[in-house]
């Protein structure tokens, strides 16, 4: 169900293990600004009303949700050139901010598209999330099964932002910062060591002590290594892991959990 952090010393180092059942159509997209992973929106949309279950919205709803949508391809978890780092993750609490677009409210998901795509900046997600009712990704079956998303946001600073729809958004003021599957601004109450795997608990846990006991010289290798102690196997295994350097503008990914072989892109600015 995912794991982020970011860890801000001599380099701003941001990571994320992408942890999914198999099945979900997801793409791995790399060119020259930007590196993330992204769905086609506008093929799931099209054929939805045929699945079993679909009942998210109508085809109005639909299109007012794929407006401004680069070629119908949602931008879910990456990093651009700029060192604009976003990423969605799975929240267990999935009673809060249910879809929707009535006014007022703001996709989680269209604010972390535009982050990565350039189109916004920290600033500006921040003053959207402080302004709106955040909402929760559409339910769609088979890609986004009324799982309830947060986010984690940074910048080449090194800011870092956590935006949980139903309860908020928040700078984080600290060197580093980890994001699983429970929401930090409003820890559940009936979250206890016994269900520490089905929140993520246990891997928030590790990677935490992890960067408390890290020195500023933490680089990518290390952040490989953190994302390497949180994988998973099973149903929900790893399937994509990134960490991004800030100073060297290099992504170093991993695909499936097999962190003997790490592939790297480097953005080029000129």
């Amino acid at each position: 169900m995912c794991t982020a952090f970011v860890r801000k010393g001599k380099d701003v180092i941001c990571g994320f293990n992408f942890d999914i059942y198999e099945g979900v159509p997801f793409k791995l997209y790399r060119n020259e600004r930007e590196f993330y992973l992204g769905i086609d929106l506008s093929e799931v949309l099209k054929h939805s009303a045929d699945l079993p279950g679909y009942s998210s919205f109508d085809a109005a709803m639909a299109a007012a949700y794929l407006n401004g949508v680069e070629n119908g391809i949602r931008k879910f978890e990456g990093v651009d050139r700029e060192g604009h780092f976003a990423v969605h993750l799975g929240s267990q609490d999935n009673r809060k901010a249910s879809f929707d677009l009535r006014g007022g409210t703001y996709p989680l998901d269209d604010l972390v598209d535009r982050y990565i795509s350039g189109k916004r900046s920290f600033d500006d997600c921040f003053s959207i999330a402080a302004e709106n009712d955040l909402t929760n990704v559409p339910a769609v079956p088979d890609v986004t099964p009324g799982f309830r998303m947060h986010a984690l946001f940074a910048d080449r600073r090194g800011r870092v932002m956590i935006a949980e729809p139903g309860t908020g958004v928040a700078l984080i003021r600290e060197k580093y910062a980890v994001l699983s599957n429970f929401d930090l601004l409003e820890v559940p109450e009936n979250m206890c060591d016994e269900r520490a795997g089905y929140f993520g608990k246990d891997r928030y846990d590790r990677a935490l002590r992890t960067l408390r006991n890290s020195t500023d010289d933490f680089d990518a290798r290390d952040g490989l290594r953190l994302l390497e102690s949180v994988k998973q196997g099973g149903r929900f295994a790893t399937r994509f892991s990134f960490v991004y350097s800030n100073s060297s503008r290099t992504v170093f990914y991993v695909l499936d959990g097999n962190f003997d072989r790490v592939y790297t892109h480097t953005f080029y600015c000129s």
